[in-house]
């Protein structure tokens, strides 16, 4: 039997009415503030697809009450609490198999046929998060540029940083990338990783830090804190999603602190199970 490829007409249009009532509901467990650095234009009569940098649990969450429509999301399949589980039915979600090439095409089929019906894709073109100390965008796999091409959409790149001792957000919404504009898969995603790289990094330079500067105990406690913020993550799992670009630089010299990271989770998770009588 084939499979469907998305959601019926009348499912989409539910989903569109039901969609505020998802946003309201995601309001009771993510409460940053958002401030919109620099709102997006959009081509006319152009399918988009947003796509966003990805370093927490909130970020699905506070992506879509910057883009204030409703979006699919593209989602890997991952351990989940229930309330999550919930909104993403809600809302609408396009689960992909991250390790399965077969699932993968399907899921990209299933996007542009939904840009093709006027939907909006919410993306996280990293497909994980970014813990890294020393990337500002992970390495990015050119399936978002391909399907651009294909559905002659438009991308609009998203950089979130967060001020979490102050539950703020800053969104920051990049120029338009038009599909026209790519001579090939791997340029164009080379062009919009260093769109996003740079908005990243503007953020930095905005609060007068230099990358040499970087405290990097403290930078990896920001990273501790990210992962243990969000109990069902299986880290160990995304981290092997990382895509290894090949490159100069040695991959397990770049990623090698993160071991050390899922290392110290696990150590605190068994530590609390320890502490309330749980088995280990």
């Amino acid at each position: 039997m084939k499979k469907k490829k998305t959601n019926s007409a009348l499912t989409i249009w539910l989903r569109t009415k039901i969609y505020p009532v998802a946003m309201l509901l995601s309001r009771t467990k993510v409460k940053y503030k958002i401030i919109i650095k620099k709102n997006y234009t959009l081509k006319a009569d152009t399918p988009v697809i947003f796509a966003c940098n990805h370093s927490a649990f909130p970020d699905i969450p506070i992506a879509l009450r910057a883009i204030k429509k409703h979006c699919y999301t593209l989602i890997g399949r991952q351990n989940l609490a229930f309330a999550d589980k919930i909104f993403f039915f809600l809302s609408g979600a396009i689960w992909v198999d991250r390790k399965s090439k077969e699932d993968s095409t399907y899921a990209k089929e299933r996007i542009i046929e939904y840009l093709k019906k006027g939907k909006s894709i919410l993306w996280f073109p990293e497909a994980t998060w970014n813990l890294t100390d020393n990337l500002l965008m992970l390495p990015m796999r050119w399936g978002i540029i391909d399907v651009a091409i294909q559905a002659e959409a438009q991308i609009i790149p998203i950089a979130l940083d967060y001020n979490r001792a102050q539950s703020i957000v800053t969104v920051n919404f990049g120029e338009c990338l038009t599909s026209e504009s790519f001579t090939s898969k791997q340029q164009g995603i080379n062009q919009l990783r260093d769109e996003m790289s740079t908005m990243r990094w503007d953020y930095i330079s905005q609060r007068g830090e230099k990358r040499e500067h970087i405290n990097l105990s403290e930078q990896r406690n920001i990273i501790f804190q990210a992962v243990t913020d969000y109990p069902p993550l299986n880290w160990q799992y995304e981290e092997s999603c990382i895509f290894r670009e090949k490159g100069n630089y040695n991959t397990d010299e770049v990623f090698s602190h993160l071991t050390n990271i899922n290392a110290t989770i696990q150590n605190s998770f068994l530590f609390n199970k320890r502490l309330k009588g749980g088995r280990t």
